[in-house]
């Protein structure tokens, strides 16, 4: 009978471990899940800066060539905007893990705090909600959603439908 010594196991502990966190993170985004011809995906979706920036009812938007920015339908705010990929296939819906969600996948450019995107009657962009998360006052803003006309098997965004104030 073969065994290896003790020391060795520990020596090979950390490499092993290395080993597993490189296989799990190439499979933060799994291709199949994300339709490549549709203009945005919505989820709870983390950016990586400023601290705390997550878009609780987010849009990741295609923009162009390898770029994409994340809008917050919550606080109509631009979150953040990156290039180099688009978002890692995450959460429940994704790949069942809970306490997860998708997050941004590539280079990021800009980030917004979670603050409304719209100014209140103030004139401020200040959070006014008794928690942080849902949508901000209606007399700040309000997202009525988005629609589509599809043509054939692509989608073209033809109108975001969204009001400041009145």
């Amino acid at each position: 009978m073969f065994t290896v010594p003790r020391s060795r196991i520990w020596r090979s502990g950390p490499l092993l471990a290395g080993a597993f966190l490189l296989a799990a993170h190439a499979q933060d985004v799994n291709e199949s899940l994300l339709q490549k011809d549709f203009p945005f995906q919505g989820a709870c979706i983390n950016a990586k800066f400023p601290a705390g920036n997550t878009a609780m009812k987010g849009l990741a938007i295609r923009v162009g060539n390898d770029a994409a920015v994340l809008f917050d339908t919550d606080l109509c705010r631009l979150a953040a905007g990156w290039t180099g990929g688009y978002i890692t296939t995450h959460g429940v819906v994704y790949d069942g893990s809970h306490g997860n969600h998708p997050a941004m996948k590539g280079d990021q450019k800009f980030g917004n705090a979670a603050v409304p995107g719209v100014a209140g009657p103030d004139g401020k962009f200040v959070d006014l909600r008794p928690e942080p998360f849902g949508p901000v006052d209606k007399s700040v803003a309000h997202w009525k959603g988005t629609l589509c006309e599809w043509h054939g098997r692509s989608a073209d965004v033809h109108r975001c439908r969204w009001h400041s104030g009145q």
